[in-house]
């Protein structure tokens, strides 16, 4: 997934460099309130400021969510098995909302070299597209180990789960991804026929 979304951002560099090239002193005050106003959904929705016990029933229902939104109905004993997995999985969401603090003034900071004399697009490119790359670099060690952890942790959540899966469930997964392959195939169309 990593080296796609680098290939990915590498591809759509010049795109973005173009348009926030347009951006006036206007647009980045309203992103900068756009982040504020992120940050704070952020730590509503992960109870930040609620306690673990809090904090621990709102990533279930999120990840119970998630899997319901794939799978449908889920059993008592695959809620069980999920919460009990779930449990396992270390919160470092006040940690990735300071990475995410700390990502997005990196990016305002980038912003802000459009501004320099003499700065041109290529530079900006350059930088941005580092800054794109790099995205992980800066982390601190607690907060890579953190994430590490829980990746680990979440994908092994989700591969019990899918083991779990009874044959109905398995048909609204199947359902839900023909789904999405048909939205591709469609946008696919559209693309070829421009």
């Amino acid at each position: 997934m990593k080296a796609r979304y680098r290939a990915m951002t590498s591809r759509a560099t010049p795109d973005i460099v173009d348009l926030l090239f347009t951006l006036t002193p206007d647009n980045i005050k309203a992103l900068e309130r756009q982040f504020s106003r992120d940050n704070q959904k952020f730590a509503r929705e992960h109870k930040l400021h609620g306690s673990p016990d809090e904090q621990r029933r709102e990533r279930l229902e999120r990840t119970v969510k998630r899997i319901r939104e794939w799978t449908g109905p889920i059993t008592p004993a695959q809620l069980e098995r999920v919460s009990a997995l779930n449990d396992a999985i270390p919160n470092a969401d006040a940690m990735r909302l300071q990475d995410r603090q700390r990502r997005q003034k990196e990016f305002l900071i980038l912003l802000a070299t459009r501004e320099k004399a003499g700065a041109s697009k290529i530079e900006f490119a350059r930088a941005l597209n580092a800054w794109f790359a790099d995205w992980e670099s800066a982390r601190p060690p607690e907060l890579k180990s953190a994430l590490n952890e829980s990746a680990e942790k979440r994908i092994t959540l989700y591969l019990e789960a899918e083991r779990m899966l009874s044959p109905e469930q398995r048909l609204h997964v199947h359902a839900k991804l023909q789904g999405y392959i048909e939205d591709i195939k469609a946008l696919a169309a559209q693309g070829v026929a421009r």
